[in-house]
């Protein structure tokens, strides 16, 4: 890590890897080896390169591109009108040369860096509601850095210690750190430091001071005379974070880098910066002295000891857990009962998120895609139910920070009066930032006598590509319906490209879907009871229409069947103890007559192996969930037969 952040090969302030990893999408997954592969080919390209490569990657706009680059400019060029002047100043301040150049590059490049995070990190990121007020967290980490370097001149020159160096040193760092316009940085870091008045400052060293009375007054003679009041001042300044002493205030620094999302890369950077000031400090004067050595090398193991708590607590979960994380998701998606050909489709969609995730590991080109989908199917074919679990999905592979889902639907988005839409629907949008924006029934947006409708789809392409990488977004509705709504718009066309469309359930697959909502509140089903379930739902398939309700069907089934058990029960009239745990035949009614008469009808009951279509008789006394094929050993739900009739 050490040398990923101070590798100045290509740049004289900040290495390519500590900007690829401000810019870098965030993520909760530990540092790979790839990872840090990368960082090391950042270090390696020129600001020429590597700009236009971080844009390549999506991780960059074009114009915060430019703007990043201005900004670097600027501040490479108060270096290098700073690094013109040292030798000057060292003679004339009796200062180590190579410690003058240490302490700017470090200040300069922090004042760099607090540029680039103006720039980049975004307001949601960078300001925080408190009990007191809206904190500026920037602005605290900028203002807590320059607390800590006041702080570390004040240990490296105690009040004791007033001299020519203690003066300059305390030049050098309130000129980089407290000067608002980095055009003045450099000339105020030389100040009167020039060769023609050394010898008049000398008197700092102990010398005699010029007498005032008839003796014209300069400005070098003023500043001479008020030299020990203002350092005193500045010491009074820096004494409550000396008090508290630095390892805290650096501690406070790696507390709001994590406040701000900021990557382990660049809290190990700013400490090296911090610790880069204080080296800087202890040898401006000559040689350190051996307290000086011991104070630099407990902060050298605190900040260390420091930033690896940042990295454990930002990356609290290995790769292998978040592999973990994954399975588990999977596992999840492949339990739900049906729907296996949108169980493929997402786990093609895992396999090619993965391998895009191992590309950009490995220096690659994404390529470009769009995790944007459309889901169409009826009501309760699980569109909801899959869309929660892509959010966990894609928070496991690290394409989503948070993972969570968002539902809205048109009357979430659409406002009643001109101008308010775009407001409702970005206050939607701002809370799926991180995770997925479902929106149910999205065709109502693109009525054709609708102008608000469109006014949010308009506003909603707009942060699609404002916020990719940030957001996906999940459209569903009936298909027809979809359909004409994804042609409606050739932005709509171009950005949902991923379409799944949900099949109805299959009768055998709603009755496991009661037997589902059995198991949960612990009921079980007698075979008379399962027979007319069977029945009763094949009767539905068989008639469903536009509206068929698939699992929400089941789910208002089930109530009925238990408001009716309750009556069943609180009529009976006997001293037995009574079953509660139990549904019988007469607890489901409302089979229609065709139900009744398959039912009457039917000889017997079957289950088919999904793989060779081996048939087996199945009966409703079996209790079993799974069985394994005898010709193909494939094992296959079996909790229900087919009427055979």
């Amino acid at each position: 890590m050490k040398q990923l952040v101070t590798d100045y090969t290509f740049h004289p302030l900040i290495p390519g890897a500590v900007l690829a990893a401000l810019v870098s999408p965030p993520s909760d997954e530990a540092p790979s080896r790839s990872w840090y592969e990368l960082l090391h080919a950042c270090n390696r390209r020129d600001r020429g390169q590597l700009y236009p490569w971080l844009v390549s990657q999506g991780w960059l706009s074009e114009a915060n591109a430019q703007r990043l680059h201005a900004v670097e400019t600027e501040f490479v060029g108060v270096f290098e009108r700073i690094e013109i002047k040292i030798p000057e100043l060292a003679q004339v301040t009796q200062t180590d040369e190579m410690a003058i150049k240490q302490l700017a590059r470090s200040l300069t490049a922090a004042r760099l860096l607090w540029e680039w995070m103006e720039v980049q990190i975004p307001p949601q990121k960078s300001f925080e509601k408190t009990d007191q007020g809206t904190r500026d967290l920037i602005q605290d980490l900028i203002n807590q850095f320059r607390r800590f370097v006041g702080a570390a001149w004040g240990i490296f020159f105690p009040a004791q210690a007033f001299g020519l160096s203690a003066d300059a040193a305390a030049q050098f760092w309130t000129a980089l750190m407290n000067c608002d316009k980095p055009g003045e940085m450099a000339q105020r870091f030389q100040g009167y430091f020039f060769h023609a008045h050394r010898e008049r400052f000398m008197a700092l060293n102990g010398g005699p001071l010029p007498k005032r009375g008839l003796y014209l007054q300069d400005v070098i003679s003023e500043y001479l005379e008020h030299a020990r009041e203002r350092f005193d001042t500045l010491h009074q300044q820096v004494a409550t974070t000396i008090g508290i002493g630095l390892d805290e205030a650096f501690s406070q620094i790696a507390d709001l880098s994590r406040k701000l999302e900021l990557r382990v890369e660049l809290i190990h950077f700013v400490a090296h910066l911090a610790e880069q000031a204080c080296d800087a400090f202890a040898h401006l004067d000559g040689h350190p002295s051996p307290k000086e050595i011991r104070i630099l090398s407990y902060l050298q193991t605190t900040m260390n000891e420091t930033c690896n708590t940042h990295g454990q607590s930002e990356h609290a979960a290995t790769y292998e857990t978040s592999e973990s994380a994954l399975n588990a998701v999977l596992g999840e998606l492949d339990e739900l009962i049906g729907m296996e050909t949108i169980k493929q489709q997402v786990h093609q969609a895992t396999h090619f998120a993965r391998v895009q995730q191992m590309r950009l590991s490995q220096g690659l080109k994404a390529i470009a895609t769009s995790y944007h989908s459309v889901y169409t199917g009826q009501p309760g074919t699980g569109k909801t139910t899959v869309a929660r679990l892509m959010g966990k999905i894609y928070h496991a592979l690290g394409l989503l920070k948070k993972g969570h889902l968002v539902e809205c639907d048109r009357a979430s988005l659409v406002a009643e009066y001109v101008g308010q839409t775009a407001i409702k629907t970005n206050r939607v949008i701002d809370s799926a930032l991180d995770g997925i924006l479902f929106i149910d029934e999205a065709y109502t947006l693109a009525k054709q006598d609708q102008d608000f409708g469109r006014e949010a789809v308009d506003t909603l392409l707009k942060r699609m590509e404002d916020d990719r990488g940030r957001l996906i977004v999940i459209v569903a509705g009936y298909p027809e319906s979809m359909q004409q709504f994804v042609a409606s718009n050739p932005g709509l066309e171009s950005r949902f490209t991923r379409m799944l469309a949900f099949p109805d359930y299959q009768p055998n697959e709603l009755c496991r879907i009661f037997s589902s909502l059995c198991r949960q509140n612990e009921l079980r089903m007698t075979p008379g009871f399962k027979q007319r379930l069977i029945h009763h739902f094949h009767d539905l398939y068989a008639n469903r229409d536009d509206h068929f309700g698939n699992a929400r069907l089941v789910r208002n089934c089930f109530e009925r069947v238990i408001d009716l058990q309750a009556t069943r029960l609180a009529t009976t009239v006997s001293d037995a103890v009574l079953d509660l745990a139990t549904l019988v035949a007469e607890d489901l009614d409302g089979l229609s007559v065709s139900a009744l008469k398959a039912l009457e009808a039917t000889v017997g009951y079957q289950v088919v192996c999904p793989e060779c279509q081996q048939a087996y008789r199945w009966t409703p006394e079996l209790s079993i969930k799974d069985a394994e094929c005898t010709e193909c050993h494939r094992i296959y739900n079996s909790e229900f037969g087919d009427p055979v009739v």
